[in-house]
């Protein structure tokens, strides 16, 4: 198999170069770690032998000297006792100072080398006792720095020693792991290079020193670009498929919005028309049935105009062309006019609402249209799920760093969990014995999540099977007209009434 060049054989080329490097210098850490662990360890256990065997050593100097000088101190004999001591520090180089005084106090002798302080000081203090009777006290200290620096050269010797047999040792480590493993490696990697830039030509053979493991890994990678050739053909395909199902659904969007347009001309017209006769403007109809059948057209007729309505807006909004309205919104007004559309409908089912508004709510630069039917929708659902004598709740909440939250609660049939993907979909639908007895195009929950989205917000559902919804959407707080005053979360008792009215 010919070898990769250019840009790209340059680029795997460095990359061996990193790998072997890598693996070097990982090598030569552990070696040098290995080497600084060793040499602490000697350190260690060498400086506590020998710093042990200079204070056994000290107490010996120092019983020595307190031996040679004990009758001077008794007899308080000054110039023998100064030249014992001096006898003393110039056979021995490590002492660095010395102190005598006597049972009163006194300084006898005193002594000390005309040099800094030392890092490393091993200081011993005893009293002078003869007889029972106690006649002074001597201090002397010792000098370790000369036993430190022993001990430094020693660690360093032995730390050199032992970095220089795991260096080599890594050396030898590196050039079995080239052989065995970064050169097979490296035949793999050309193989699969190969195979991303569509090449499947012969490859050429591994080392004769390749294990048994990778000469199978290398006979399954050979599998492997058989298998890549098949999946680039139908990988082909499959964008073909994608390409026919996107023009498929922008056609399908096109058409809803064209057939919408179109449907609601004559609508109008029917509404308008069917509008006069209920209120018999231009006289009475005569038969009284004339003015039910005109109510059931004209009510049949708005469904209609609604249903189109919100396939023109779900299909603008799936083609990315739905745009905003924006004006100065008061959404607790909105609210308000929203539960007086609602509370009809909801007296007829014996239903209960429960408005809990949030004060000072901020007016708002969104559409007031969108919102209203963002709102519409969700207590439509509400009170459609709802059996007779529950209760519906609209509540809002404001945040100045967290924005309107607004919730629309019910304790109805529910939705399951498996179901809940569905129900945002449009038209999804939950099927079940309940909702069969209503109409409905499953369109209101994927148009109020959409609508919300278009102002910038968030919306969520919590739904369990007997227990009832949530539905809570989140509006940004930017867009707020003026940041209220009130607490963002102030207590207000619930405003609740019975049969759909409502303070």
């Amino acid at each position: 198999m010919p070898r990769i060049t250019g840009p790209e054989g340059d680029a795997e080329h460095r990359h061996r170069l990193r790998l072997g490097t890598q693996l070097l210098l990982g090598l030569a850490a552990l070696a040098i770690l290995l080497a600084t662990l060793a040499g602490y360890i000697i350190r260690h256990t060498e400086q506590g032998y020998l710093t042990k065997q200079a204070a056994q050593e000290a107490e010996k100097k120092f019983d020595l000297i307190r031996l040679s000088s004990l009758e001077d101190i008794i007899s308080e004999d000054l110039p023998r006792l100064e030249t014992t001591m001096s006898q003393m520090i110039v056979r021995d180089p490590d002492l660095f100072a010395a102190e005598i005084v006597n049972e009163d106090g006194t300084v006898l002798y005193a002594w000390q080398r005309a040099l800094g302080q030392p890092e490393e000081l091993f200081r011993i203090s005893k009293s002078v006792a003869f007889a029972g009777e106690t006649f002074g006290r001597m201090t002397f200290s010792w000098d370790h720095s000369r036993l430190q620096a022993q001990i430094a050269k020693h660690t360093f010797l032995i730390a050199a020693a032992v970095g220089g047999a795991c260096l080599l040792l890594s050396l030898l480590i590196f050039l079995l792991v080239d052989a065995f493993a970064i050169r097979p490696v490296n035949h793999l990697s050309d193989r699969l290079r190969s195979f991303s830039l569509g090449i499947f030509s012969a490859p050429r053979s591994m080392p004769s020193f390749t294990s048994a493991e990778l000469a199978q890994l290398d006979e399954a990678v050979q599998s492997v670009g058989a298998l890549l050739a098949q999946k680039a053909q139908r990988e082909v395909e499959l964008e073909e498929a994608r390409d026919l199902a996107e023009s498929a659904n922008r056609a399908k969007t096109s058409f809803l919005a064209n057939m919408s347009h179109e449907l609601r001309t004559p609508l109008n017209a029917i509404n308008g028309f069917s509008e006069i006769m209920v209120m018999e403007i231009f006289g009475p109809l005569g038969d009284p049935r004339y003015a039910d059948y005109a109510k059931q057209v004209h009510g049949s007729g708005l469904h209609l105009l609604a249903l189109i309505n919100d396939i023109l807006d779900i299909s603008k909004i799936e083609a990315g062309k739905a745009d905003l309205s924006v004006e100065d919104v008061d959404f607790e007004a909105e609210a308000v006019a929203c539960i007086e559309l609602i509370q009809e409908r909801a007296s007829q089912n014996s239903l209960r609402l429960v408005v809990d508004m949030a004060a000072g709510l901020p007016i708002l630069r969104a559409d007031g249209r969108r919102l209203r039917q963002v709102l519409l929708n969700l207590l439509s659902n509400a009170v459609k799920f709802t059996k007779p004598g529950g209760e519906v709740t609209l509540a809002t909440q404001w945040s100045a760093a967290k924005g309107l939250r607004v919730m629309v609660r019910d304790n109805g049939i529910g939705i399951p969990d498996d179901k809940m993907e569905t129900v945002m979909q449009p038209f999804g639908q939950v099927e079940n014995a309940y909702t069969r007895q209503h109409e409905g195009t499953g369109l209101g929950l994927p148009m109020a999540a959409a609508l919300v989205r278009l102002h910038g917000g968030e919306l969520a559902i919590e739904s369990a099977p007997g227990i009832g919804t949530t539905v809570t959407f989140v509006l940004p707080a930017s867009l707020a007209k003026h940041e209220s005053d009130a607490p963002a979360a102030e207590e207000r008792p619930q405003a609740v009434a019975i049969g759909g009215r409502y303070s």
